[in-house]
């Protein structure tokens, strides 16, 4: 090769070539390190919305659930609120027929001591069972 002191006519000393041949390798290795940022930050920024949002989703799932079981919990206590009153107003009716079916028991009581039924074997006698 040439040194720098004796180079010939139209041509450059290794340490120009050199660098001029690094000047592009520098220029892309910087295009590289600035396309990593980019890359890298755009991936962050990514991330960070994608973590916001998973938040959000959960927070509303969250919600939705609670309300959800409220909602259940306040059916749940209006069907028992209600079946305790069926059953109350049906303890009424009954306890109301067995009390009205125990005074027609009463009267009858009563009137088949004044009576002494007589009707009865008359319905034997007209009917075609014998005694």
């Amino acid at each position: 090769m040439y040194s720098r002191l004796r180079s010939p006519r139209g041509q450059l000393p290794d340490s120009y070539l050199a660098a001029i041949w690094r000047l592009p390798g520098g220029y892309l290795a910087a295009i590289w390190r600035l396309f990593g940022g980019c890359l890298a930050a755009i991936w962050r920024l990514f991330g960070g919305y994608l973590a916001a949002i998973w938040r959000l989703f959960g927070g509303y799932l969250a919600a939705i659930w609670q309300l959800f079981g409220s909602y259940l919990a306040a059916i749940w206590q209006l069907f028992g609120s209600y079946l305790a009153a069926v059953w109350r107003l049906s303890g009424s009716y009954l306890a109301a027929v067995w009390q009205l079916f125990g005074s027609c028991l009463a009267a009858i009581w009563r009137l088949s001591g004044s009576y002494q039924f007589d009707f009865i074997p008359v319905l034997f006698r007209t009917s075609s069972i014998s005694y």
